[in-house]
């Protein structure tokens, strides 16, 4: 009858990070089985004993010895996932899959990498613009997503603008050479669940608070 069945390759990889959210996972077996189903190929956030991907479908092409799991809905971004196949998988001979199981993380959500002026800054030039930098390209920045507000919550007028091939979100509250904000004041920067990734994914949502000098 000869060995029992193995998984020879999956994807994703295990370990993999970055994963889409959408595509679907594989197992090639290293022999024709039998078995596969939703109840013997199942996904599961964080480690194979969290909580289980319910909605999904699971088939099997036997000609190529290949299952694969389709997630009927997006997985969460930046989570670390789990895929189990187990010994209800088996071959002509009844020969049972060693449980087996592989980790991946999906592709996160974007993130504020870098910012000026900086949280808690003091003295900060009342000329100066605030500028963000984002982890990874995004879209939906304007000013009802990236807003510079006082301390009695008044929206600082100003306008926005993005250079994707920096990832760099610029608030001018101001014309140039002007003082554009109050000496000694307080001010703080919000940036919003508006802006996205390419993906869809929300922005984790910032603010912070600067002061300005005299």
């Amino acid at each position: 009858t000869g060995p029992a069945p193995t998984v020879s390759a999956h994807v994703p990889a295990t370990g993999a990070t970055a994963v889409s959210q959408t595509g679907n996972l594989t197992a090639t077996f290293d022999k024709p089985v039998t078995g596969v189903s939703a109840a013997t190929f199942t996904l599961h956030a964080g480690t194979a004993a969290g909580p289980a991907v319910g909605a999904a479908s699971v088939g099997y092409d036997s000609a190529a010895r290949l299952a694969t799991f389709h997630p009927a809905a997006k997985l969460a971004p930046g989570t670390m996932y789990t895929a189990v196949l187990t010994s209800g998988i088996r071959d002509a001979a009844g020969q049972a899959l060693a449980p087996t199981s592989w980790a991946f993380t999906t592709d996160p959500r974007p993130a504020v990498q870098s910012k000026s002026p900086s949280a808690a800054a003091k003295r900060v030039n009342r000329k100066a613009n605030v500028t963000v930098r984002f982890s990874e390209k995004v879209t939906g920045v304007s000013t009802a997503s990236f807003t510079l507000t006082t301390v009695k919550g008044a929206v600082v007028k100003a306008t926005v603008r993005y250079n994707a091939a920096t990832r760099t979100a610029v608030l001018d509250p101001g014309g140039p050479g002007s003082f554009k904000l109050k000496p000694r004041t307080k001010y703080t920067v919000r940036v919003t669940t508006r802006i996205k990734d390419a993906t869809g994914n929300a922005l984790a949502p910032m603010s912070w608070s600067f002061t300005t000098r005299a």
